[in-house]
């Protein structure tokens, strides 16, 4: 079965090329290492981090996320070393005219669409703020830091699609600034 991207692929990459390419309304990661291509969603399941800016690939297969030092099999999904807990969701392709072929997965699994009705709402008590930006690096999409490193909410209606990520980023305020309320 073959997909479109919406972004332009490097079918002649090499391996340890981690590329970020576009399907329907989502975030990939389409990453070659030694025993060919991958397609996994660009953010790390610990803590958000975009493989396609704070990646790398060693020893061939060895996805690394570089914001907290997370290590995955790019094959499997298998986390290989924590801090993260929860394995990556892989599909294995092969790029094409403008595109990839799915090897692994039927097109539905990677065109599911985001459950983007709001579930939570974000946060900040900005007396606490000092800057740190753990939160930023866990979720760009919805904080930001400001001129004088204060915390911005960019959004603050969270969706489920989006919940565990923004509360990871919560949590990884060292002075508790932030809060996710999750509706009932």
């Amino acid at each position: 079965m073959s997909y479109e991207s919406q972004s332009s692929l490097d079918t002649h990459a090499v391996a340890g090329t981690i590329q970020p390419v576009v399907v329907g309304d989502r975030d990939y990661a389409l990453v070659r290492h030694a025993r060919g291509w991958s397609l996994l969603p660009d953010r790390c399941t610990h803590s958000g981090c975009a493989f396609s800016k704070f990646g790398e690939v060693v020893d061939g297969d060895v996805l690394i996320c570089n914001c907290h030092g997370a290590e995955f099999d790019v094959v499997t999904g298998e986390v290989l070393m924590g801090p993260a807990q929860s394995a990556l969701d892989v599909i294995a392709v092969t790029p094409g005219e403008g595109g990839f072929d799915l090897l692994n997965q039927p097109l539905s699994a990677v065109e599911r669409p985001a459950d983007n009705s709001a579930s939570a709402t974000l946060s900040a008590d900005f007396s606490l703020c000092k800057g740190y930006a753990n939160c930023v690096v866990a979720a760009d999409d919805y904080l930001d830091l400001d001129d004088e490193g204060m915390v911005v909410l960019l959004r603050v209606d969270v969706p489920k699609s989006d919940q565990v990520r923004v509360e990871e980023a919560a949590r990884s305020c060292p002075v508790s600034a932030l809060r996710l309320d999750v509706k009932a």
